[in-house]
């Protein structure tokens, strides 16, 4: 397994099995779609909402729901996409996808304050440790379509107890607490 960032200890082996995936749903997308601006909202505390999303200017809608310490050298994210009925917004999604079919990889954690940032963690073979065999095109996603997903990625120090999501496609979701 390796783990990609120079600053956290080696990543402990993890089933891939461990998270159920999901693929899209249809239902709809939250905010209007189009051409809106790129916004981020932060914490929320209400329970069984979403810890924080961000919406791409391709009206694609991106849910933290759970940062979550799975080991000392892990943390697990979990989170929703939501298309837009925007047709960009499927084509933006693909963005998030790596060419093997996973989501999640071009996802980081974000530590402004140790000015460090953790990737997600690979296999063997460099597949990211996150939700696999996702068709994120026209054959997956639809407009207004919803998908639950993970991504394992490389843990902060213990001492670290909230980061900011960096997600490819849209803003960064800030202040997301990493739940032990």
């Amino acid at each position: 397994m390796t783990v990609r960032t120079g600053s956290a200890p080696a990543a402990s082996a993890k089933s891939s099995t461990s998270a159920a995936t999901t693929g899209p749903t249809s239902a709809p997308a939250t905010g209007s779609a189009g051409g809106s601006p790129p916004a981020a909202s932060g914490a929320s505390t209400a329970s069984g909402a979403a810890i924080g999303s961000a919406r791409s200017s391709f009206g694609v809608t991106l849910e933290v729901n759970a940062l979550k310490r799975t080991s000392q050298n892990i943390v697990e994210l979990d989170f929703t996409v939501i298309a837009g009925s925007n047709p960009d917004s499927l084509d933006a999604i693909e963005g998030l996808e790596t060419s093997s079919g996973q989501l999640g990889g071009a996802i980081k954690l974000v530590d402004e304050q140790g000015q460090k940032e953790y990737l997600s963690v690979e296999d063997s073979n460099g597949d990211c440790l996150c939700s696999t065999n996702v068709n994120t095109g026209s054959a997956g996603f639809a407009a207004n379509s919803r998908g639950e997903f993970y991504v394992d990625l490389t843990a902060p120090p213990a001492t670290v107890t909230s980061v900011d999501v960096a997600f490819q496609i849209a803003p960064s979701v800030h202040n997301v607490p990493i739940s032990p």
